[in-house]
């Protein structure tokens, strides 16, 4: 849906067609793709080869448990599964005063990282979560360290699901 990095982006239609063809080498692969469900549902395709889609928060998204929750609806009636995931290096919110890694980004705060990450793990439908990108720096941090504690404990206790719908 980038059309500034793919020159006109790449159709819904094509992100089916590059399904079929991946399933035709490898036909047990589960197939994802890194777009959110509402931008498949934009268009008349019916997703046969295509498993999950990939629904990153960002806080200009909002309330990060309605936006999941709106994402699953298009998931659920697109029969794909959902990876979940947070770019906690570059998606925080100016307030939380730590840098990120891009120019005038933000890196999210404890408590935003506790509220984001509750928000994505308490999703039974998520069949993955991701926390973009990995920076010692951050993860060392004593704050960060004890939200990582507990939002774990919420992983090992989520429901196994499968991203093949």
């Amino acid at each position: 849906q980038n059309t500034t990095r793919w020159k006109g982006g790449v159709s819904q239609t094509t992100v089916e067609a590059m399904a079929a063809y991946s399933k035709q080498l490898w036909p047990d692969m589960v197939t994802m793709v890194r777009v959110v469900p509402s931008w498949l549902a934009q268009a008349p395709v019916t997703y046969r080869y295509l498993d999950a889609a990939y629904a990153q928060y960002a806080p200009r998204r909002g309330d990060p448990a309605q936006w999941v929750a709106g994402e699953v609806v298009f998931a659920k009636r697109l029969g794909l599964g959902l990876v979940l995931s947070m770019n906690v290096l570059d998606g925080g919110s100016k307030n939380s005063g730590i840098p990120g890694l891009s120019t005038g980004k933000f890196a999210m705060s404890a408590a935003e990282l506790q509220r984001n990450g509750a928000a994505m793990l308490q999703e039974a439908y998520g069949c993955a979560f991701i926390m973009y990108r990995y920076d010692a720096t951050y993860y060392n941090r004593s704050d960060i360290k004890a939200v990582m504690a507990g939002l774990s404990q919420m992983a090992r206790s989520h429901p196994a699901t499968s991203c093949r719908q």
